[in-house]
């Protein structure tokens, strides 16, 4: 079945920047969801809905993660003690040395705390060519190397400087780079995810759907979980459920406030959720 997605999205990423090459060189995708039969594409795929709030900090379980700086300035015990204080059944780590003893002491406790460990991967530099994607394979080797079964990709063409000047071009490039990590990660075993911003491209969010990765939309700066919820509809919608929601801790003035977002997102049916980042929720919560 994933073999068979891969293949018809090497069809669906051909087919929808072909069609514009000829006009213009940089000319591949087209911006509105409409321009893609999404319904001939997209499986169906039934939304996996949480248990319903209980009593508990957030309702449910969490995924976070956790940045280098954090991982590297505090011991093991710490950091899985703050993962289960805070309730986070998922973390996306950044360890920084993959190969010292710390991080294959980290994977066993987490493990042992059943509390699933990605390896997190925040780098722009593979969208910043054409041919991104050989140093983006041999990292990923390096982290199934070091023991990680699940990478989490963070790579966010948007910040760049000229993107607005040349989406286009790095839509192209970012969804390249997901076929191919996708194709990469089933032959090697590996669970792939990936972070993505509200105003991520429609052939993106199809893309994802389509190969059946779990997108974690980045829903920060702003508190306004109804606006936020209607401003990506075309998103979720697109996403056929295969999303989680990440609220950042940083933008909620106390754990009340964070908590009353998390009751609106419950009320509106969405259950799955992140907090960004565990060195935030340790201070805070």
């Amino acid at each position: 079945m994933k073999t068979t997605a891969i293949l018809t999205a090497s069809l669906f990423i051909s087919l929808s920047f072909s069609a514009t090459a000829n006009s213009h060189r940089h000319h591949f995708a087209k911006n509105n969801a409409t321009d893609y039969p999404i319904s001939t594409l997209l499986r169906e795929h039934p939304c996996q809905r949480l248990n319903a709030p209980t009593d508990s900090l957030w309702g449910s379980q969490v995924s976070t993660y956790a940045w280098k700086a954090f991982f590297q300035d505090n011991s093991n015990a710490y950091i899985v003690n703050a993962l289960n204080r805070l309730q986070c059944k998922e973390v996306f780590v950044s360890p920084g040395d993959d190969q010292s003893p710390k991080v294959q002491d980290f994977l066993q406790m987490a493990s042992s705390a059943n509390i699933s460990v990605a390896r997190l991967l925040g780098e722009n530099s593979y969208v910043e060519t054409d041919h991104g994607f050989p140093n983006l394979e041999a990292k990923m080797l390096s982290f199934k190397n070091a023991g990680f079964t699940a990478i989490h990709l963070d790579i966010e063409p948007h910040i760049l400087a000229d993107y607005k000047q040349n989406i286009d071009l790095y839509t192209e490039r970012f969804n390249t780079l997901i076929l191919l990590s996708s194709q990469w990660c089933a032959q090697e075993g590996i669970e792939l995810s990936i972070s993505i911003p509200m105003h991520t491209q429609p052939s993106t969010a199809a893309l994802l759907a389509l190969l059946q990765i779990k997108s974690y939309i980045m829903a920060y700066e702003n508190p306004n979980m109804l606006s936020l919820l209607n401003r990506t509809t075309t998103l979720r919608n697109t996403l056929q459920g295969l999303y989680v929601w990440v609220v950042r801790a940083k933008d909620f003035t106390d754990l009340a406030h964070l908590q009353s977002a998390i009751a609106v997102l419950n009320q509106n049916g969405v259950y799955e959720l992140g907090i960004y980042d565990i060195k935030e929720m340790d201070v805070r919560y």
